[in-house]
């Protein structure tokens, strides 16, 4: 999970800081899919690092809403198998 560990982080970063509009993000992140397609828990992966990205980040919590807004036209499993995770998994938010 390395290399697409820092492929999204880069593409986050990316947008976060205004290097990338909406479609250049969407590009990248469907570039990132296509390159790892088939790998185990790809879309969990995915919407792992963004949460914990949010989370660091409370600051940006209206880019988040848009980063997820945008992920799910690329593919609303990302967001799902997330979800699934979080409520099966040691991830849960504190609520």
């Amino acid at each position: 999970m390395p290399k697409l560990k820092l492929k999204v982080e880069l593409a986050l970063h990316r947008y976060l800081t205004n290097e990338l509009v909406d479609e250049e993000f969407i590009r990248e992140i469907q570039a990132i899919l296509n390159e790892f397609q088939g790998k185990n828990l790809l879309h969990q992966n995915i919407g792992q690092l963004i949460w914990n990205l949010e989370i660091k980040r409370p600051n940006d919590k209206a880019k988040f809403e848009k980063i997820w807004l945008l992920l799910d036209r690329i593919n609303p499993r990302i967001r799902e198998d997330l979800s699934h995770r979080l409520k099966s998994g040691p991830w849960r938010r504190a609520t």
